[in-house]
């Protein structure tokens, strides 16, 4: 339980100081400097996020269970407020589509 705690506050802190940090690191995404900084955070925590997944499941191999797709079949009960409808499944739900046309 500590060390979770511990790694939770560790990888807060990294992400809470990473606009400190980030702007130093010389790498070009994208030749808007405005969208390069905000590629270069979202980059920072999915890598944070990919080694966060990779010692959770090196301390607790148990948790390999929760990375599993459910039943994609099933219906999905009616949620207004997540939009389901209760007439589609978790596969495709054509009501959230958008179109711009």
């Amino acid at each position: 339980m500590l060390l979770t705690i511990a790694a939770v506050l560790c990888i807060t802190a990294l992400i809470l100081v990473a606009n400190k940090f980030l702007p130093g690191v010389a790498l070009v995404l994208n030749k808007q400097p405005f969208i390069n900084s905000i590629l270069k955070y979202q980059l920072f925590a999915l890598l944070i996020a990919v080694i966060t997944m990779f010692i959770t499941l090196q301390v607790t191999p148990n948790s390999k269970s929760l990375l599993a797709f459910g039943n994609m079949s099933v219906i999905a009960e009616k949620e207004l407020w997540l939009g389901t409808n209760g007439k589609s499944s978790w596969k495709i739900d054509r009501s959230f589509y958008v179109y711009g046309g």
